[in-house]
């Protein structure tokens, strides 16, 4: 895949842009004792712990091929570029090897959250999708390891990679609180409505 305005029109500046193996390489790794791992799935919520005692959802047979992942891993999932989501996890555990695990080849130069929050982009705006492939763009439409690790992504200075994801936190941080301010509003206004209509039916 050449890096070229041509196959990413929506790349408006090339300079700072690398393809994704130079940053990253793809984990694989099993448990020698899987039984004492914590499940985990990827969710549009990000990495969350399964509860596979409630057996919901499709369960596997044995966890012996899951791939173990380590904080500050970014997991992706290659094969649903629609509906699909890609985040960093908090977690030491097993993962399906559906997914796709991403690695930092150098830490100590490279923020994971500048990188991962460029990827959720692709997402978001369905960048990945024109490179997919599949039965069809409803169906387990996805991206091969050659495309996807030859894909465009940008990279600064660890100082403006640091900059960066301070700034998007903040833009994060007070969204989020935004809601919460917002949901908490409503609730009161519940409650006095709900008062109000007490207080006229007594009378």
């Amino acid at each position: 895949m050449i890096l070229h305005k041509d196959y990413f029109p929506w790349i408006n500046d090339f300079k700072d842009f690398v393809r994704l193996k130079d940053v990253f390489k793809i984990h694989q790794e099993v448990s020698e004792n899987p039984e004492n791992e914590k499940i985990l799935s990827l969710t549009q919520k990000g990495i969350i712990e399964r509860d596979i005692s409630k057996n919901e959802g499709q369960l596997p047979e044995s966890y012996n091929e899951y791939n173990l992942i380590y904080p500050n891993d970014i997991v992706l999932n290659p094969m649903d570029l629609v509906t699909g989501w890609v985040d960093i996890s908090t977690f030491k555990g097993l993962i399906s090897p559906s997914y796709k695990t991403l690695r930092l080849i150098d830490e100590k130069n490279n923020n994971v959250k500048y990188y991962c929050y460029q990827l959720q982009r692709y997402y978001w705006d369905k960048i990945l999708f024109k490179f997919g492939e599949g039965v069809s763009y409803d169906f387990r439409w996805g991206i091969n390891n050659d495309i996807l690790l030859n894909f465009p992504i940008k990279q600064i200075p660890i100082e403006d990679q640091n900059k960066v994801v301070k700034e998007i936190e903040e833009v994060f941080n007070l969204t989020s609180n935004n809601i919460r301010i917002y949901n908490e509003k409503i609730e009161l206004l519940k409650q006095y409505r709900k008062s109000y209509l007490v207080e006229q039916l007594s009378f």
